[in-house]
């Protein structure tokens, strides 16, 4: 490698990071997205900008949209980083593309020049399951040296923790306005199960007991999920020094 062409890996991917790091290492060439060199100056300068910044962002360049991202970034990722750096976008999350494929075709093909999407939910394979996730991002066109639109810049926050937690207020805030209006305890059992029942995906794993004290005992009175020998008992006994699991 000339003196030229070191000089010039080391001006596009700056910085002491693990990603500037891998960039530097990568030979582009076997990408789609072709020796370094050969970039326009427009992606070499938003990559820059990109591996600096302490926000998530990602470029997709290219018909492909050849994944590049920088330091914040795979955590998004999960088990698909650093697998995915220079692959094509569609090859890395193809779980997402129906959702993805046209807000980067709108930047790419109609020149728009910026698109948005909050609290997305993208049924998303990153560590090898499918998880409900939710992002925040923005698309901008990325100019080629030609005046085209040759790629689209994102930054992107997960909002997933905050989404659920907003949704699981909501059931709790139900399920005391509707135990409000119980006129019995039975009715508070009653109203409690059929709430949790209707959510379960907000509170997957919430369980529902009635605690009687002349028994010192608490019973099962509803569940979010479907019960089974692998979860917790229908009875707890409550002894004087603390409680453990019983059985009847």
């Amino acid at each position: 490698m000339g003196l030229g062409k070191r000089q010039l890996i080391e001006a596009v991917f700056a910085g002491t990071g693990e990603m500037a790091s891998r960039m530097r290492a990568l030979d582009w060439s076997t990408t789609s997205l072709g020796p370094v060199e050969q970039w326009p100056q427009s992606l070499r300068t938003c990559l820059r900008i990109a591996l600096g910044s302490g926000h998530p962002m990602m470029i997709a360049w290219g018909r492909d949209y050849a994944l590049l991202y920088n330091e914040t970034f795979p955590p998004l990722l999960g088990s698909k980083h650093p697998w995915a750096l220079g692959r094509g976008i569609r090859e890395v999350f193809p779980e997402a593309w129906d959702i993805t494929e046209p807000m980067y075709d709108r930047v790419m093909t109609q020149g728009q020049e910026a698109s948005f999407l909050t609290d997305q939910l993208i049924i998303f394979n990153r560590n090898n399951y499918l998880e409900e996730v939710y992002f925040t991002f923005s698309a901008s066109p990325i100019p080629d040296d030609n005046g085209h639109v040759g790629g689209v810049l994102s930054t992107c926050l997960e909002t997933t923790e905050r989404v659920l937690e907003d949704r699981r207020r909501r059931l709790l805030r139900d399920l005391a306005s509707r135990m409000a209006g119980a006129r019995n305890q039975e009715e508070v059992w009653c109203v409690s199960a059929e709430t949790l029942n209707q959510d379960r995906m907000s509170l997957p794993f919430a369980f529902l007991y009635e605690y009687r004290p002349s028994e010192y005992r608490a019973y099962l009175a509803g569940a979010s999920v479907e019960t089974d020998e692998a979860l917790p008992s229908s009875v707890l006994d409550l002894i004087a020094k603390g409680s453990r699991w019983g059985s009847r």
